[in-house]
């Protein structure tokens, strides 16, 4: 997920904003927090549910002198596991001398855990670095023990910002380079979005650049149902492949096949800076976008102040459906969304209402008004980077806090890791009043055989906890074996829908 710094763009607040959003009510209840770290500084950027009800979290340390296995001198990638209360069970951290970071993790078939990011080391954990800076992903096994690296990349710098998994056990990442050469499709100008696919064995099955003759960096991707994906970043070219920036800086989303072929791309923003930096599959199709918006004007309706949290909803082809900003006349950051469980999505982020910073949720419906929206933090900066849908139908919130007061707990020097898990959400517990029979399942391995009380005529759909689709079959009947062979360890949502209803229930694959 993108770093961003909250940037006055100097225009006068204007505070346009519906009244449902300054109405809405607070978030679940907060079932626990927990703020973890060394007297060093800490960051989180990406959670995985794993197979036993705890969570994975991927994320970077930046240390100034030796500590046990961390590297002197700069970022090492750090994860540490946690169990279902938020007891650290075990951290590990990886790198070189040179900065290593971690963007995103996700499960493997094989038990243990995929981690995606950067790497500008060519020593210690690292080898077969390639110029630069590369994209560097590293397999560990479920205690977290380095089992293999790869790097990929040119001789430029070549970077990771996220990473969506395949149902075949392999990978999308998507990332941006300035390399002409190496493993790198040349570069169309200052720097391209690239995606890469990779097989289970880590090998590059495909790999593209685009973009134009400026700067368009990739900072999200999610996997879409037929395989193919979605992919958001920020683009200033107005040539090429993204098609033409309004402003300084815009929203730019591309639709890719399964082979990696461009089927459309999208531009959206006003005259001045807007930032996509999360994305989601939306409900019949199409995807929904998330990051902020400067911009007061073009495809900006809406503006309250210095930046607003922004999203936009684009159909399966490309065309805008809605579009919503959120905050008021300070600075709101949407840094990465989740699909909500009945329906609509959960975004987390930064809010900069009060003289710090804090970590700010909300969900949307379908059409993007806003549900319930909760801020958390202290006395000082507090900001949220991922979001995750927890099988109890609650969120695990990450993030990162100076705070040692308030909402957090404590704080062990300069900035924490800093989890904050919700309880049930009320509003997905609507879709308990649906007239279709309840579910009952058992799982044995990777096989889930599914059971109603009576034929049901519809649809069964698999999803992780990032709401990406891992595999949709048609149900005539009253029972369905599902069969989830190379699917990673973790926790799903099976979801039965017919005749416009939805009736979910959680799935733990161990």
């Amino acid at each position: 997920m993108v770093q961003l710094q909250l940037r006055t763009c100097g225009i006068s607040g204007c505070v346009l904003f519906a009244a449902l959003q300054l109405a809405a009510q607070q978030g679940p209840p907060v079932a626990w927090q927990l703020s973890y770290g060394d007297p060093y500084t800490e960051q989180v950027e990406g959670l995985w549910a794993t197979g036993d009800g705890g969570y994975v979290v991927a994320g970077s340390v930046f240390v100034t002198d030796s500590v046990g296995p961390i590297l002197v001198g700069d970022w090492d990638v750090r994860v540490w596991k946690v169990d279902a209360q938020g007891t650290v069970q075990w951290e590990r951290t990886y790198g070189g001398s040179d900065a290593d970071k971690a963007m995103a993790v996700v499960g493997s078939a094989a038990g243990g855990y995929r981690v995606a990011g950067h790497t500008s080391s060519v020593d210690g954990d690292v080898s077969g670095a390639l110029g630069g800076g590369d994209v560097w992903v590293l397999e560990l096994d479920v205690d977290g023990v380095l089992l293999g690296q790869r790097c990929y990349g040119g001789s430029g710098t070549d970077e990771a910002w996220d990473m969506a998994a395949t149902a075949d056990g392999g990978c999308v990442l998507v990332g941006h380079s300035n390399s002409t050469d190496g493993a790198v499709e040349p570069t169309a100008g200052v720097q391209d979005y690239w995606v890469l696919r990779l097989d289970a064995a880590g090998d590059i099955v495909w790999q593209h650049t685009y973009g134009g003759a400026l700067n368009d960096e990739a900072w999200a991707v999610v996997v879409a149902p037929d395989g193919g994906c979605y992919v958001a970043g920020s683009t200033r070219s107005v040539d090429g492949d993204l098609g033409g920036s309004a402003g300084e800086e815009d929203f730019g989303v591309l639709r890719l096949s399964a082979a990696g072929e461009l089927l459309w791309q999208r531009s959206l923003g006003g005259s001045s800076v807007d930032l996509a930096t999360s994305i989601a599959l939306r409900a019949g199709g199409g995807c929904v976008v998330g990051g902020v918006t400067y911009s007061p004007d073009g495809d900006v309706t809406e503006h309250g102040g210095m930046g607003d949290g922004w999203m936009v909803a684009l159909d399966a082809t490309g065309v805008l459906q809605w579009e919503r900003s959120y905050g008021d006349a300070r600075a709101n950051v949407l840094i990465d969304l989740c699909p909500a469980p009945g329906g609509g999505y959960v975004g987390v982020g930064t809010d900069a209402d009060s003289p710090q910073l804090d970590l700010w949720v909300q969900r949307v419906d379908e059409d993007g008004t806003v549900q319930w929206e909760s801020v958390y933090g202290g006395s000082a900066d507090d900001q949220g980077r991922c979001v995750l849908s927890t099988p109890d139908g609650g969120y695990l919130l990450g993030g990162h806090s100076y705070s040692n007061d308030g909402d957090v707990g404590s704080n062990n020097g300069l900035q924490d890791l800093w989890l904050v898990k919700l309880g049930v959400d009320a509003i997905g517990i609507a879709e308990a009043g649906t007239a279709l029979p309840a579910v009952q399942l058992h799982v044995d391995g990777r096989r889930v055989w599914l059971r109603t009380a009576q034929p049901v005529s519809g649809q069964v759909l698999v999803t992780d906890a990032r709401g990406q689709q891992v595999c949709e079959l048609p149900m005539s009947g009253a029972e369905l074996a599902v069969d989830l062979n190379g699917v990673a360890a973790g926790g799903y949502l099976l979801s039965l829908v017919a005749d416009g209803q939805r009736r979910s229930v959680p799935v733990v694959l161990r």
